[in-house]
């Protein structure tokens, strides 16, 4: 099945998503590619199901165009790098988890690129920075 197979009307979207996200489940299982579209056309999501969960990477852009996030999914958990964007396209978090759990570098930004939290998790252990403060003003690289 290809990408442009199936793409959802904006009424038949706010089910799917709310079915999804807000009860975790649906009353058959998602298979496939699936895409969120503005009024005009424009791509704003792209995910993909497998036997009703979430799988591979999942990507979104804000209405402009913009990158909004990047996801990666293994059996319906996040497993990989997962990335958000501000609606300015600065990097807003940058997060790894192994199979639904964080492991590695975890890292958020406010919009003017001010470091909030900066640490690592290795075998569910936290070393670093996991505040709200600013980390000393950082400016990410």
């Amino acid at each position: 099945m290809s990408r442009s197979d199936l793409v959802l009307v904006p009424t038949c979207l706010f089910v799917l998503v709310w079915s999804v996200l807000a009860l975790g489940r649906t009353t058959y299982p998602l298979n496939g590619y699936y895409e969120v579209r503005s009024p005009e056309g424009g791509l704003l999501q792209y995910r993909f199901f497998k036997n009703g969960k979430k799988e591979g990477e999942h990507l979104g852009w804000w209405p402009d165009g913009k990158p909004r996030f990047l996801y990666h999914f293994k059996e319906g958990k996040y497993d990989g790098p997962q990335v958000t964007w501000t609606p300015e396209g600065v990097m807003a978090t940058l997060n790894h988890y192994q199979m639904g759990r964080e492991e590695g570098l975890q890292r958020a930004w406010t919009g003017d690129g001010v470091m909030t939290f900066n640490y690592t998790v290795k075998d569910g252990r936290v070393y670093g920075y996991r505040g709200t403060k600013e980390c000393g003003r950082q400016r990410k690289p």
